[in-house]
Formats: structure tokens, sequence, C-alpha cells
């Protein structure tokens, strides 16, 4: 999940649902997340659980 959002943030994606499409259709993306196919939602779930973990300036956009 962390490759996810990682690889959305060099592609110069924030948007979860956003995301969600390119974890579907970037080729670069599937083989980072291993295939995985998250839920935008779930996206946001992770980012609020680990957030403390990921640093706040991290997540600043």
């Amino acid at each position: 999940m962390m490759g996810l959002i990682l690889y959305g943030i060099m592609q110069g994606i924030t948007s979860l649902r956003t995301l969600e499409r390119l974890a579907r259709v970037d080729l670069g993306c599937m083989w980072v997340t291993g295939g995985i196919f998250p839920d935008h939602a779930i996206i946001g779930r992770f980012i609020n659980m680990h957030s403390k973990s990921m640093g706040g300036a991290f997540l600043k956009a």
C-alpha cells in the first residue's frame, strides 16, 4: 500500500480515486504494488491509520 502512495506522489497524483485508478491501469504501479487494487476508501483508511508513522510533512500537499 505504501508503494502505491509513493508511486502516486512521484507521478504527481494526490487524489485517492485517482490512486485507485492508477493501481488498475498503470503497469509500473501494478509492479510496485504486487498487483493489489485497493478501493479509494481502503487507501484513505491506510493513510489515516499510519499518518503518525509517515510524518505530517510527508502527507501535506
